[in-house]
């Protein structure tokens, strides 16, 4: 008689602060318990974007050293270090609710505009920096409606701004 076992770990989405509960094992020894289809949900989806949290720039191989989260309206941040010439700053914004969220980095005069809806909209620019500056920051500007979040820093390994 030959017996098989299946392990079966549970992933838990909790909120901020909740401890994820721990797998356990309630299967009698040599009882085989199957495991139940998956069910995808973009509400449960760690990867999937929000406009409560910051881009996960570093799953991209972007060392992350300014980020916003939660924010609506106008905002401004300080870029610690500033901005460094001949290196790509990235930027990654998340944007829900219907309106144009304009990101600049200032002194720079360097901006750009997302077109965000409903949904959230992730959107992810790189810029190649022409001057040094120690006190540059980015301004975020939003309607009061409208929810985002970003998070920016180096990329080491740009894509080629030939």
């Amino acid at each position: 008689m030959t017996l098989a076992a299946l392990a079966v770990t549970s992933v838990s989405c909790a909120g901020p602060g909740e401890p994820a509960p721990r797998p356990s094992s309630t299967a009698p020894a040599g009882h085989v318990t199957e495991a139940p289809d998956p069910v995808v949900s973009a509400r449960h989806d760690p990867r999937a974007a929000t406009a409560s949290e910051a881009p996960d720039l570093r799953a991209l191989g972007i060392r992350p050293v300014v980020s916003g989260t939660s924010a609506a309206g106008r905002s401004e941040y300080p870029i610690p270090g500033g901005i460094i010439k001949g290196k790509t700053f990235a930027i990654a914004v998340h944007c829900q609710g219907s309106g144009k969220l304009t990101v600049s980095v200032e002194p720079a005069h360097i901006s750009f505009t997302t077109v965000c809806e409903k949904a959230v909209v992730p959107d992810l620019n790189e810029i190649l920096i022409s001057r040094r500056d120690d006190r540059a920051s980015i301004k975020v500007t939003s309607p009061q409606a409208q929810k985002w979040a970003f998070a920016a820093g180096w990329d080491a390994d740009p894509p080629d701004h030939g």
